[in-house]
């Protein structure tokens, strides 16, 4: 079967002439010969023509050179060349280059560590990269930025391969260490990268622990740090419920309004972030004003607002705008949620904060009011089906929920027909939280007398 090729280069299908004169030039003292060999190697093997015996004769001619050219095309021989047999197992010979590649990896030429670092990125061959870990490790400590900040990335891409974890398991504390005292800013964003990636939780605790001097990083270290801001953001559904107020404001007078200003207050769990400045308004001008409202717990809440302002011919004397209440449905927060009916025992009486909520409904039927309660709160029944069936005037119930927060909601439905027809009962909400516990039975109350 063909394998993938993601370079397609048009080149002259391989001939044995060609192949004996690859073969010789390699095999030869003058560099640009080889440089030219090597060049027309890789071509052939990118069109899916393989010279025989060429690995032999690369890592007995080519691989001593010491030319940066002859070094970097080696390098992508190393690259695209086969390095596992049909069973996925690595090739005896490909042994051979370790010694050349840790060579590398300790020479004195700053250009050949880097970009041995750089394709130690490219290698998934464990059994390759396995011997050459101290050698990459000491290149964190070596003068030049350029050999260093390959040095993280080729740490990077040794711990995010399948038994990475294994071979480097110290990797993010190592990463961790060298970020705190690097100075250059490439070095220090592929570090930073390096934790976004593969330990998320440290590159938080950085971003934390130095967040007053994020102004004075550089521009590609701060993009990171958006990233990362992005990522967590979107992973912690917390965030995804807090309050954005965008309100704009037109003065529609011939006046300037003068230290316009929009106060706002909150009622229940709820917070404002920073509190909107003040501004002056021309005469038939707008402007926008946008407030930050936090919500950290599942609890009905209300926002007042006001817009306030003094006017150049009345400085003594400010004007007040009330506004409409914004009212915060618990609703938005709650999801059904299954849990045991063991954990629900437990929680229940575990659970210190209870509201009870008496029967109240012009709903006649007992299996109908349960569904308009399910309905109305958005939770959950886990009593099953088959306890529900009969006709025997009294039902009970339990119904479960959880909140974006992880709080845990729990409501039992106790009714039973009277002799009038009418249901009567109780309905208790159970919660480790006051807020749940109101607001809930403050919606239920609400709800459900319904209608059938």
């Amino acid at each position: 079967m063909e394998k993938s090729c993601t370079l397609l280069v048009h080149f002259d299908k391989g001939t044995p002439a060609l192949a004996n004169e690859i073969k010789e030039a390699l095999e030869g003292n003058d560099v640009e010969l080889k440089i030219e060999a090597l060049k027309k190697a890789i071509m052939l093997l990118l069109n899916g023509d393989n010279i025989p015996h060429l690995f032999i004769t690369i890592i007995r001619y080519v691989l001593p050179s010491e030319d940066h050219t002859v070094q970097k095309l080696l390098l992508l021989y190393l690259e695209i060349i086969d390095k596992t047999d049909s069973k996925g197992k690595v090739l005896p010979e490909m042994i051979l280059i370790c010694q050349n590649l840790r060579n590398n990896l300790q020479s004195p030429n700053e250009y050949i560590r880097g970009v041995t670092l750089r394709f130690l990125c490219r290698l998934n061959e464990s059994e390759i990269i396995e011997p050459l870990i101290p050698s990459i490790l000491a290149n964190l400590e070596h003068r030049n930025p350029f050999v260093r900040r390959n040095a993280v990335l080729a740490i990077m891409s040794v711990y995010r391969l399948p038994q990475g974890e294994t071979l480097l398991d110290s990797a993010p504390e190592i990463i961790d260490r060298f970020l705190a005292s690097e100075q250059d800013p490439s070095s220090k964003r592929n570090a930073f990268l390096m934790l976004f990636n593969c330990a998320q939780d440290r590159a938080v605790n950085y971003l934390f622990t130095h967040i007053d001097r994020i102004i004075d990083w550089g521009e590609q270290l701060q993009m990171v740090v958006l990233e990362l801001i992005k990522k967590v953001c979107r992973v912690n559904k917390v965030n995804h419920y807090d309050i954005v107020l965008d309100v704009t404001v037109i003065n529609r007078t011939k006046e300037t309004l003068q230290n316009l200003c929009l106060e706002l207050a909150t009622m229940g769990d709820l917070k404002l972030v920073e509190r909107p400045q003040n501004y002056t308004l021309a005469p038939e001008s707008s402007k926008q004003i946008k407030a930050n409202i936090k919500v950290s717990s599942t609890e009905t809440g209300v926002i007042f607002g006001n817009i306030v302002y003094e006017t150049s011919s009345n400085v003594l004397e400010r004007t007040v705008i009330v506004l409409n209440d914004i009212h915060i449905d618990i609703m938005d927060y709650i999801s059904p949620a299954s849990c045991a009916d063991v954990a629900f025992r437990a929680m229940w009486a575990e659970f210190e904060w209870e509201n009870k909520v008496a029967v109240n409904t012009i709903i006649q039927d007992e299996k109908e009011f349960l569904n308009h309660v399910v309905k109305a709160t958005n939770m959950k029944c886990l009593t099953p089906p088959s306890a529900l069936e009969g006709e025997c005037g009294v039902l009970a119930a339990n119904l479960y929920a959880k909140s974006v927060f992880g709080e845990d909601a729990l409501v039992n439905v106790s009714v039973e027909k009277q002799a009038d027809g009418k249901l009567s009962g109780y309905i208790r909400i159970r919660s480790k939280t006051q807020g749940i516990a109101l607001s809930l039975g403050d919606k239920i109350t609400l709800k459900q007398k319904g209608g059938p």
